[in-house]
């Protein structure tokens, strides 16, 4: 299988995030925006739990990301990616009460969380008619490419990179003693640098 290179560089992000802005929903606002901050798959982002997530501790875990419970994992939170929740939270609360004291990213969906992430949103005309619409050029798995290629710009290592994305860890019996939870100052610090990039 060929790879897709769909991920943005750091020349990328301006024109995305001015498209990101034009959208008329802030809660797909802050999703596409904490999907590029953190890489994150996008049903782990759509069905996040305010439970699993510790704005003290900075943290969000992850209970059944893709390969299933024994993958579970904490990711750490940058203050960009703490942020980019607040604003989740009070969008939430104004305009998807009930859903919003479940889901991180609430909406008005039979699950009540987050299920289309189109990114698109029609955008007023001249005389506030509504005429022209808005698309994200990257979202969903783009947003992940894109989180990879920034870590690299960011001048992160493999390692740090593969565990915040929460993709396997070679096989290789090195890689077998590493305790991820003794490395996770040092991953919260990999992710601020992602952030602050």
């Amino acid at each position: 299988e060929e790879p897709r290179e769909t991920g943005m560089g750091t020349r990328d992000i301006r024109p995305w995030l001015d498209e990101l802005l034009k959208l008329q929903s802030p809660i797909l606002r802050e999703f596409h925006w904490l999907s590029l901050l953190s890489g994150l798959r996008r049903n782990d982002l759509a069905t996040l739990r305010w439970t699993d997530v510790s704005v003290r501790d900075r943290t969000m875990t992850l209970r059944e990301p893709k390969g299933g419970k024994k993958r579970r994992f904490t990711a750490p939170l940058s203050l960009a990616m703490v942020r980019s929740l607040c604003r989740a939270r009070i969008a939430g609360r104004v305009l998807h009460d009930r859903q919003s004291r479940e889901w991180v990213f609430p909406a008005a969906s039979r699950s009540g969380h987050v299920e289309e992430i189109k990114g698109s949103s029609w955008v007023n005309g001249k005389n506030g008619d509504k005429r022209k619409i808005v698309r994200l050029t990257k979202v969903g798995h783009s947003l992940r490419h894109s989180y990879r290629t920034l870590c690299a710009a960011a001048g992160l290592d493999r390692l740090r990179t593969k565990l915040l994305m929460n993709h396997q860890v070679s096989r290789d019996v090195t890689d077998s003693y590493l305790s991820t939870p003794a490395l996770f100052d040092q991953l919260r610090e990999a992710q601020r640098t992602v952030s602050d990039l």
